[in-house]
């Protein structure tokens, strides 16, 4: 009886090479140890690929590539495949630098070298990597400096000793492009400081920009309103129903979780920004005015007419929960939480939401001024003040719930009450 013929087709070895996982869409994953029923241990690749897990057995014939051997106990294996993962990981560390080093010099090579000499750039951006400041400053200023050689290597294509005399082009592309007048100022502040450093090492003459115009920072703030693509989505407004959903939802024995929702009701009870917040745990200053505590917070957002940045915002302690809240705040009692925790024990389970209504870290601000009007009887023009907006129309804009009816109870009200 003639035998059959074995299967030609090969087992495809498991591949052990670091990949981007951009390109391959899936994950790196992990190497680990399973132990088995017997007493023995098997080595395992677990990734994710599109959400769904999926698990490899690695052959023994390639323990020695891991630095394993079969005799080994299951703590010994163990602690030899916690080196390996690190080591890898470090290596894909490398590997996203390298990549990240390309996509720049893909970057500079549409820029005019005139404009943005590669050696100069390289420099300037390590010199803005260099700053003390917080990771997520330094984000937003090398992204505002990206924006920049694109915008005057694209588009308005002058150099820095003209920065000054074309402000017309300047502030026409800010309208064209419809970016905020906070944004706008940002990117002159990265135009001046990229101008003196351009001049210092070329030996070039640079004129600062000065503050712009009324008129100009006015059909800047017009033109931004009608803005319709890329604007963020409104986060949905905590009140105290929502506030309490999250403290019932939270892991009540879990400090971390703690901390993340006493910096969610800081952030409502004050009306506070984000990174406002952050700045000020820990690091709390007030003063007192018509016997009220005042709580002082330094703001960087808000632009005024004059071009000057409001650096203080005063907010009264107005009841004992803020007085809870303040002493949070000086104890550096609340860490901020990622956003989708927020939206996660936000919401609520009863409720369908489309995917455009999320909670999210400005939630809490969102909310305060109801509060503020409903609970802590605030005039508008108050609020407006605690939220350091530069007009009233701000915060009836987007900080107003219009679902709600507003109104001082009158006497035919009181007598008269409607059950709902």
């Amino acid at each position: 009886m003639a035998r059959k013929k074995k299967s030609s087709k090969k087992s495809q070895p498991v591949d052990l090479k670091i990949k981007h996982p951009q390109e391959t869409k899936r994950s790196l994953g992990s190497f680990y140890i399973k132990k088995n029923s017997s007493g023995t241990w098997s080595l395992l690749l677990e990734s994710y690929q599109e959400g769904k897990r999926t698990q490899e057995t690695i052959s023994k014939a390639i323990y020695y590539k891991f630095g394993l051997r079969p005799e080994m106990t299951v703590q010994q294996a163990r602690e030899e495949i916690r080196k390996y993962n690190s080591l890898r990981k470090s290596e894909n560390h490398d590997i996203r630098k390298q990549m990240n080093a390309l996509k720049r010099a893909d970057r500079m090579i549409g820029l005019r070298q005139d404009l943005f000499p590669p050696e100069l750039v390289k420099k300037f951006e390590e010199k803005i990597s260099e700053l003390h400041s917080s990771p997520r400053y330094k984000v937003r200023m090398l992204g505002v400096f990206v924006l920049i050689t694109e915008m005057i290597s694209k588009e308005i294509k002058i150099l820095p000793s003209q920065y000054a005399d074309e402000i017309g082009k300047i502030t026409n592309y800010f309208k064209k492009k419809q970016y905020s007048l906070s944004y706008c100022m940002d990117i002159i502040y990265m135009m001046n400081w990229w101008g003196k450093f351009y001049a210092k090492n070329t030996g070039t003459y640079f004129e600062k920009i000065e503050k712009l115009r009324a008129n100009a920072k006015t059909s800047i703030a017009e033109a931004h309103k009608f803005k319709q693509e890329g604007v963020r989505t409104a986060a949905l407004p905590i009140d105290e129903t929502v506030l309490k959903r999250i403290k019932q939802n939270m892991d009540s024995k879990n400090e971390e979780h703690q901390k993340w929702v006493n910096w969610i009701e800081c952030a409502y009870r004050f009306g506070l920004r984000p990174s406002e917040i952050d700045r000020v745990i820990g690091n709390v200053e007030t003063t007192f005015e018509d016997g009220a505590e005042i709580l002082l917070v330094e703001q960087t957002k808000t632009v005024f007419d004059n071009s000057d940045r409001d650096k203080i915002k005063r907010i009264p302690i107005l009841c004992e929960e803020q007085e809870d809240c303040l002493d949070i705040l000086r104890n550096g009692n609340a860490m901020r939480p990622h956003p989708k925790w927020i939206d996660k024990m936000a919401k609520d389970s009863q409720k369908k939401y489309n995917r455009f209504q999320k909670y999210d870290c400005y939630s809490p601000r969102k909310g305060a001024t109801d509060y503020w009007l409903k609970d802590l009887k605030q005039t508008l023009e108050n609020c407006a003040l605690f939220l350091g907006h530069r007009s009233i129309d701000t915060t009836l804009r987007h900080y107003k719930d219009k679902n709600k009816a507003y109104f001082t109870p009158t006497e035919f009200i009181s007598k008269n009450k409607k059950a709902s």
